[in-house]
């Protein structure tokens, strides 16, 4: 994977540490996305959520996960919005026909709620890269990203990594639009 674009150097200085990067990843432990990145400490606000997942825009509906891109856009300023898949996620597999395990019902409960059906998804996507591709339709609704895109002062990149390799690739760039 290439380095993050706008990742600054760890300062000595905890509190003047200003990230520039959000990154939003999946909670899977063998997911290191900021190494994979190449990030330096300090240089990236992490979001990790079971199955890298951003909720729908839902103005008066505020979740955790959109509380945290606000504050990372509004607050912080970030530069850049970086989303990870990768291969081998347990949300992802929970979503296709017969992987939910009633053991884990609340996690499939929460996914489907949270717009991750992976329906109008073409048969021969892979569906990790589905399920990444539809994080990064998901935030292109939040209106303060969008306008920020569509100003140019803020990148979005999705990459899909496979850790077992430590290696990423890069989708295909985001509309702006």
């Amino acid at each position: 994977m290439e380095p993050l674009t706008h990742a600054q150097t760890r300062t000595t200085d905890a509190a003047a540490a200003r990230p520039t990067t959000l990154i939003i990843a999946c909670c899977d432990a063998q997911l290191d996305p900021a190494r994979l990145a190449g990030a330096a400490p300090g240089s990236c606000l992490e979001l990790r959520t079971f199955g890298n997942v951003v909720p729908p825009y839902r103005p008066h509906r505020v979740t955790a996960e959109a509380a945290t891109i606000a504050y990372a856009t509004e607050i912080l300023g970030v530069q850049e919005i970086v989303v990870v898949g990768h291969s081998g996620c347990g949300a992802v597999a929970a979503l296709q026909p017969g992987g939910l395990s009633l053991r884990a019902f609340d996690a499939w409960w929460w996914l489907t709620r949270s717009g991750n059906t992976g329906r109008g998804r073409a048969a021969t996507d892979d569906p990790g890269r589905a399920h990444l591709r539809l994080q990064v339709a998901k935030l292109l609704r939040y209106p303060k990203i969008k306008r920020r895109l569509t100003e140019r002062r803020l990148d979005l990149r999705a990459y899909y990594a496979d850790p077992a390799s430590g290696t990423a690739e890069l989708l295909e760039p985001p509309s702006r639009t």
